[in-house]
């Protein structure tokens, strides 16, 4: 299925420190379903003050005194942050797969295969992995 350049990927991983990566890729998607979640009801909650918005504009109500009554956070703004701590999320899982995978034997090329990404992406990737930048917008989490 997909080829180690350094022969057997667990003979790799031995060599590389793999039981560290496997680690923390382990940990970031354990705080990835920690993220999913919270953001499962909160989206939920979210959906039903969406709904109670246009009811009340769909009554007549002018947006101005909607938006004063409405709950803080504002839907959008509880929303903005909602995608980022999902993709922050994603983002650390990506990277913990990517630099994973590369120790145990993968080549960028390989990596952007299954990723579905470029290996100038792979390599964005592994470069953010080693600096340790994980926020919305430090690389693309695709």
């Amino acid at each position: 299925m997909w080829e180690s350049t350094q022969g057997s990927g667990k003979a790799a991983a031995d060599m590389s420190g793999g039981s560290a990566d496997s680690a923390r890729t382990m940990a970031a998607l354990e705080r990835l379903a920690g993220v999913l979640d919270d953001a499962g009801g909160q989206f939920g909650a979210l959906a039903e003050r969406s709904r109670a918005l246009r009811r009340e504009l769909s009554d007549g109500m002018p947006l101005a005194r909607a938006i004063a009554s409405e709950a803080r956070p504002l839907i959008t703004t509880r929303m903005t942050k909602l995608i980022d701590d999902l993709t922050t999320g994603a983002l650390a899982v990506r990277r913990a797969e990517a630099r994973q995978l590369q120790r145990e034997g993968l080549s960028q090329q390989k990596i952007a295969e299954i990723f579905g990404v470029t290996r100038q992406r792979v390599g964005a990737l592994l470069a953010g992995a080693a600096g340790g930048e994980d926020g919305p917008g430090a690389a693309d989490a695709s």
